[in-house]
């Protein structure tokens, strides 16, 4: 038996330039990153240097009182576009920022997917409930960030 995905996707538009959001978000993501997620307890950049596709990261979480920890990996970075993490560890999990720029603003979104491990199944709708509610957060989180 496969364990099932769980799929969150929000976007928002945010009042400054897409050079200004990207930097905030993917160039300086290891500096940001709890900032707009506060569930994270721990954040450290593993691989050293820029951020870049390779790099490696490690986090610990508290989502619920439940704690996580894992391993990621940026698997694509393109300039002034997006942003994508995949896991190294259980839980699977993908977590992708795309930005458009618009005449005078940026939207980004976010995409999280996240595959449920079986052990976890009899408290599916509470993890998809969290992994909807993070999601809607992290936007609202970044754009209010950007826009005090």
């Amino acid at each position: 038996m496969k364990s099932p995905l769980l799929h969150s996707h929000h976007s928002t538009v945010i009042r400054r330039s897409v050079e200004d959001v990207f930097q905030f978000v993917a160039v300086d993501f290891f500096r940001n990153y709890q900032k707009w997620s506060p569930e994270v307890s721990e954040l450290e950049q593993i691989t050293s240097g820029a951020m870049r596709v390779g790099v490696t990261g490690r986090q610990v979480r508290y989502d619920r009182g439940y704690r996580s920890e894992a391993t990621f990996r940026v698997t694509r970075m393109t300039p002034l576009r997006e942003l994508h993490f995949a896991s190294l560890t259980k839980p699977e999990f993908d977590v992708c920022y795309r930005f458009e720029p618009t005449d005078t603003d940026t939207r980004i979104s976010f995409e999280f997917k996240f595959r449920l491990p079986l052990f976890m199944l009899p408290l599916r709708e509470r993890v998809a409930e969290t992994v909807e509610q993070g999601g809607g957060r992290v936007v609202s989180n970044i754009r209010r960030l950007l826009h005090d």
